[in-house]
């Protein structure tokens, strides 16, 4: 199901202007338009109903009901945090029910991940990151715990990288990323606001930008030069973004394991010389 945000983002230049009032609202208050009705929403927006209407097929959706029901979808994504599937919400539930539900959906979503996996596009990011003067790498909420581990495996190789947590400083980061530098975004949805600044930053200086995004169609997959993805699931309830966050840990093992093997034996007495000094007894 194709993103309102993204489908408002590729028709915005050619709306008219009361129609780009309409795209500006829903984009700023997508929340409170999953509560309006076509009326409330026509009211907010100083438009008509029928305006409303074309406005949705101009950007490709054929009603206002089919509008919500995608920018559903979309809000949930925003916090780069989804739902487990398949797992009915119960009172009665016990721990082993619990327990298998959740490993079942991570052999589900790993089996997804495995034939999703572009082989030529994961070595090409590994061939980039180890040639980049600097690897910038950004992301927030749970694909920023993503990002972290990400930073620290690059860290022990020896390959430059940066990664901030405060997303102020991943911003400002990416004003002064420079064309030599590779660009590592990592969002679930796609569609976070502040990665996709970030991305229009790095891009604006000239850096490659890899993105790590569900398979959906999203504006940061739509933009970057090495577009990653993991399984798009559907949601039942929230749980930290954890087969979301899961996947991603896969993709970045399976990066950091082609960068060891690109120079096994460097990088094994680099390896060991950080595990010795870690380690140390003191």
């Amino acid at each position: 199901m194709e993103s309102v945000f993204f489908a408002i983002r590729t028709y915005f230049p050619d709306l008219p202007l009361v129609e780009k009032k309409i795209a500006q609202y829903i984009l700023a208050e997508p929340q409170k338009v999953l509560l309006c009705n076509i009326t409330a929403l026509a009211e907010e927006c100083g438009a008509s109903q029928a305006t409303i209407v074309r406005f949705c097929r101009r950007i490709g959706i054929k009603s206002f009901s089919d509008l919500k029901i995608r920018l559903s979808q979309d809000v949930l994504r925003m916090s780069d945090e989804r739902f487990l599937p398949d797992i009915a919400l119960k009172t009665s539930m016990d721990g082993a029910q619990v327990v298998k539900g959740v490993i079942g959906n991570l052999q589900r979503s790993l089996a997804r991940l495995e034939s999703i996996c572009d082989v030529h596009l994961l070595s090409r990011t590994a061939e980039l990151i180890a040639t980049a003067r600097m690897n910038h790498i950004f992301g927030v909420g749970a694909s920023g715990l993503v990002a972290e581990d990400l930073y620290q495996k690059l860290t022990r190789i020896g390959i430059p990288c940066s990664h901030f947590q405060d997303t102020d400083f991943q911003i400002i980061a990416s004003c002064n990323i420079k064309k030599e530098d590779a660009a590592f975004i990592i969002s679930n949805s796609g569609e976070t606001a502040t990665m996709i600044t970030v991305c229009e930053w790095a891009k604006r200086n000239g850096a490659t930008v890899i993105t790590l995004t569900m398979e959906t169609q999203n504006t940061l997959r739509n933009t970057a030069d090495i577009p990653l993805l993991v399984p798009s699931l559907e949601q039942v309830f929230r749980t930290g973004a954890s087969v979301f966050r899961i996947n991603q840990l896969a993709v970045i093992d399976m990066i950091y394991s082609l960068l060891i093997f690109r120079d096994l034996d460097t990088n094994i007495t680099i390896l060991e010389k950080t595990i010795a000094a870690t380690h140390k007894k003191n």
